[in-house]
């Protein structure tokens, strides 16, 4: 009787087994799916888990997304990231993003060809800001140059109308105590206007590049999940 038992106790959870690995991946995708939708269409999902039970406990190897364009708010990326806390290997790709709460003029920053990646608690994010974009990011009359790029930086240019007349500042965007930042240059106390652009204890930032393209930019954003 011990040896049924025990031999029925096996099979149980084998078949216990069997069916979380065809049944929870699924479930899984259709969360995702679900967290995604009201930002934009979620092309495909694909989920990795063996055994898939491990994703009771949020933990998953590997999740794949592949979306339409996008739109929210910087802040909701971070949630995002954070409920990706228990997954080793993740991909994502956008056709565009437009990060709302980025724009300095009510319309968002459009990236676009967008891809996260995160390897443990690595990130690294990458997208193409057009010229036009950035543009259209801006008040009328004012402009953001990248000059430079090195060292986890990017040194900008900005000119427009200050105080009634045109003026001109350069400045470097880069990571400050896991912030992103940017910080006037080449004047007195520039410290002291740094302006934060992202700041979540989740995340830390630790540095930025930007490659020139001929209608833009390639932006690359290292960084490392708390």
């Amino acid at each position: 009787m011990t040896v049924r038992v025990v031999l029925a106790a096996v099979l149980a959870g084998v078949v216990l087994l069997v069916a979380a690995q065809l049944i929870l991946p699924g479930i899984a995708a259709q969360r995702i799916r679900d967290r995604v939708d009201p930002y934009g269409h979620v092309r495909s999902v694909q989920v990795g888990a063996l055994p898939a039970i491990e994703m009771l406990w949020g933990q998953m190897d590997s999740l794949n997304v592949k979306t339409g364009p996008l739109r929210m708010p910087v802040a909701e990326t971070a949630n995002l990231l954070s409920g990706a806390r228990g997954i080793n290997d993740l991909n994502l790709a956008s056709s565009q993003a437009d990060l709302t709460s980025l724009g300095l003029t009510g319309s968002g920053l459009l990236l676009r060809e967008v891809t996260l990646r995160k390897r443990g608690a690595q990130l690294e994010g990458q997208a193409t800001l057009l010229e036009s974009d950035l543009r259209a990011a801006l008040p009328a009359g004012f402009d953001i140059q990248p000059v430079g790029s090195g060292g986890g930086a990017v040194q900008v240019r900005a000119s427009g109308a200050l105080f009634g007349a045109q003026a001109s500042i350069e400045g470097v965007v880069g990571a400050l105590d896991g912030k992103l930042v940017v910080q006037p240059t080449g004047i007195p106390f520039g410290s002291l206007a740094t302006l934060t652009l992202f700041s979540d204890p989740r995340i830390f930032i630790q540095g930025v590049a930007a490659t020139p393209r001929s209608d833009g930019y390639r932006l690359v954003i290292q960084a490392r999940a708390v």
